[in-house]
């Protein structure tokens, strides 16, 4: 049994331009204690793990669709990840026709490429701003492309989000 102290801390600056485009930017790390741990008794250190990331919405057309460009770079130890792509959404309005009250729901499909490693398409249907299906493909282009025959891997996302966002706004 291993026990160890670890820490991580990280931060996102958002900001919203007049016409409602937003761009953000994160930095976050992980393991900054480096901690030491254990398997069969050979005593090895947990690498620093440094996330950055940038991403931004843009509003294309009558606010119906949208840009979602974004870049990841993560490092730990001699693995680094970099990831660079975009999704268009498109906002479809959902009115009730009892209550008037709008709730919208969204499509969004994009293409991101992995450094040396894949190429991922992905579809999402968002519903009423609480319910993510998502189905995505990882098209295999990195050295094991002959043994996985370039074979990717697919994945479902299901996701219900709970509570509204919230922004603290800084003066």
């Amino acid at each position: 049994k291993s026990q160890y102290f670890d820490l991580s801390a990280g931060a996102l600056l958002t900001h919203i331009f007049e016409n409602k485009n937003k761009i953000n930017i994160g930095l976050s790390m992980y393991h900054l204690t480096q901690p030491s741990y254990s398997f069969y008794n050979n005593n090895e250190h947990l690498n620093m793990r440094i996330n950055t990331h940038i991403d931004a919405t843009i509003q294309l057309k009558d606010k119906l669709i949208t840009l979602h460009p974004s870049a990841l770079f993560m490092s730990q130890g001699i693995n680094k990840l970099t990831q660079v792509g975009t999704a268009l959404k498109y906002n479809i309005g959902n009115t009730c026709r009892y209550t008037g009250f709008s709730k919208s729901s969204s499509i969004m499909t994009g293409v991101y490429y992995r450094h040396l490693d894949a190429i991922l398409i992905y579809t999402q249907f968002n519903y009423q701003k609480n319910i993510d299906i998502g189905i995505s493909y990882d098209i295999n282009i990195s050295k094991l492309h002959n043994a996985s025959k370039s074979y990717g891997a697919f994945e479902v996302t299901l996701m219900y989000v709970f509570l509204k966002n919230t922004f603290i706004k800084l003066k």
